[in-house]
């Protein structure tokens, strides 16, 4: 439940000391590292004391700050927060129309748009569209037949790898890549995985060959501690560094989109992303662009708040913004009888987002708790920082690849790119090239 809730919860109840029920909240898990400061500002809303009754949004309780106390304000109280009350929100999918003749195209579910930015080029029903804006509930593109995607297929019912996994999978790589130095036979090694896995033969032998292709082609294989950095330029004359990392999808969420943000900044030109279990690519115009130098500015940047610039005016933040003002009665599912559509809601969200930035800002619980949703839930802030950490005093290594033909690492990233406009048959053909490339130039 979240904190706005509890707390109109219980001043439902009875009348309540402000020091006594925030030491009765701070006893549940879920709160139980809440600081009294966001404690006495989420109170502050709900109090009125934020001043946004020209947003229809009026206090839930009083606070009397002389005594200490707080308590339900008006009958109503109840009303609405018995018949508002949950923390599941409701979505639904946005209807896609074109700009110009306002033509439907189809429909995008909100997973979907909240990788979006203005300029993207993604795929639906067939054909490529360039993503302007969404107001309420549809998203208004541009057709673009002749471009590529700059944005996968999104396959959200698919787990993400997780941090921890994925550093196992970096051990394992480095295992094998030691092996190799060593000379050890390729029979040995597929026996080492099989015993230390607990594989059938096939399935060792299939991933010993992956790794041995991309150890034979680049000289090693990349890992939890020594990362490539591979820059190639594809058939559409665009410059992909494709980062083979391994630290899981949530992970290189926040990473990518720090690192495409400070890059951003610097050629002041849209940054494509590719982001998936086992790496992620910055797509970028054909133009000198210096990694160790972008490395450089990652490390003494502060990526807390990199990461809220990145974020901060996508489709991301208003529709998580929207899930916790749900969430804390700021906008009312269910008033009087009368239910609010998702639209509604979503167009609520965003004068309410509009009207609060232009007087608090990240000082806003609600702001703050949306920020942090997304860093902490959305993505993984706190291993992306342990990576940089990591990167900073020389526990991970990057080395930088210039790639005409891209290692098997990166085939799959790269695939992504366009896999909505390539057939199933033709995705498999284009990956037997880039495999025979790989092959022809290991044998040369």
């Amino acid at each position: 439940m979240s904190l706005a809730q509890q707390v109109v919860g219980m001043a439902c109840n009875h009348k309540w000391d402000i020091d006594h029920a925030f030491n009765v909240i701070r006893k549940s898990y879920n709160f139980v590292d809440l600081e009294l400061e966001d404690f006495e500002n989420v109170l502050k809303y709900l109090g009125g004391e934020y001043e946004l009754e020209d947003q229809n949004v009026y206090r839930k309780i009083w606070i009397d700050h002389e005594d200490g106390l707080f308590g339900r304000s008006g009958k109503m109280t109840r009303v609405i927060y018995m018949t508002n009350i949950g923390t599941i929100p409701d979505e639904s999918g946005y209807e896609v129309v074109t700009r110009g003749d306002k033509s439907y195209v189809g429909t995008l579910d909100e997973e979907f748009l909240d990788r979006l930015t203005k300029g993207d080029i993604f795929t639906l029903g067939g054909s490529t569209y360039e993503f302007k804006y969404a107001k309420g509930m549809k998203v208004f593109v541009d057709p673009q037949p002749q471009k590529k995607p700059t944005v996968p297929s999104w396959y959200s019912q698919r787990l993400p790898l997780s941090y921890d996994l994925g550093v196992k999978i970096g051990r394992f790589r480095q295992e094998v890549e030691e092996q190799l130095d060593l000379g050890a036979g390729d029979n040995d090694i597929i026996q080492w995985i099989m015993h230390n896995y607990y594989l059938d033969e096939n399935t060792a032998e299939a991933i010993f060959r992956y790794l041995k292709e991309q150890y034979q082609l680049t000289g090693d294989v990349s890992n939890h501690s020594d990362v490539t950095v591979e820059r190639y330029i594809d058939d559409d004359n665009r410059q992909n560094f494709i980062f083979q990392t391994i630290y899981g999808r949530r992970t290189h969420d926040a990473l990518s989109r720090i690192l495409a943000h400070l890059l951003q900044q610097k050629i002041n030109k849209n940054i494509g992303m590719v982001i998936d279990d086992n790496g992620f690519i910055l797509v970028t115009p054909r133009r000198p662009i210096d990694i160790e130098e972008l490395l450089e500015d990652l490390v003494n940047c502060d990526l807390e708040e990199e990461l809220k610039e990145a974020v901060g005016k996508t489709e991301l933040m208003k529709r998580r913004f929207r899930h916790v003002a749900g969430r804390s009665l700021m906008i009312l599912r269910n008033y009087q009888g009368n239910s609010k559509t998702v639209g509604q809601q979503q167009m609520k969200g965003h004068f309410l987002i509009s009207a609060i930035r232009n007087q608090y800002d990240r000082d806003f619980p609600m702001i703050k708790e949306t920020y942090r949703e997304i860093m902490e839930d959305a993505m993984d802030i706190q291993h992306t920082k342990e990576v940089v950490d990591e990167i900073e005093n020389g526990g991970i290594e990057i080395q930088q690849r210039k790639a005409d033909v891209p290692s098997p690492f990166s085939h799959n990233l790269l695939l992504q790119e366009s896999s909505d406009v390539i057939k199933m048959e033709d995705k498999k053909k284009r990956l037997q090239e880039l495999h025979d490339q790989v092959m022809e130039r290991i044998e040369d």
